[in-house]
């Protein structure tokens, strides 16, 4: 398993518009391509990488017991590597393929809940 890089992170907002608006003009990234993932959010980028996802609509629950941190990713490298070394030790995961985007996910949870996702581009 090879780490490479930190990749993006997610906030849950209430009002999309407005956090699109604030992460365009404030930060001057630029709102871009998204996958379709059945919900609504939007992925602000940083020249060619999307490095803030803005998912719409978390509930008071999930936003009390979290606060606005979902995850964190991570891109990597070693796939079938990292599916063993996973195996091997018990850690529970979940696999997602982005086929238009030509990646693999890879879902982890630490002891304490907080969700990793593992990104590998096709062919690594």
């Amino acid at each position: 398993m090879g780490l490479q890089s930190l990749q993006h992170y997610t906030v849950r907002v209430n009002d999309l518009d407005k956090s699109i608006k604030f992460y365009e003009e404030i930060l001057d990234l630029k709102n871009g391509p998204r996958p379709n993932f059945g919900f609504p959010g939007a992925w602000l980028y940083l020249q060619e990488i999307p490095i803030v996802h803005l998912m719409a609509g978390g509930t008071e629950s999930e936003t009390t017991r979290k606060g606005p941190f979902d995850h964190i990713a991570f891109g990597s490298t070693g796939i079938e590597e990292t599916i063993t070394h996973l195996e091997q030790k018990g850690v529970e995961f979940h696999r997602n393929e982005i086929e238009d985007f030509g990646l693999t996910q890879i879902f982890i949870s630490d002891p304490d809940g907080v969700k990793i996702e593992l990104n590998f581009r096709q062919g690594n």
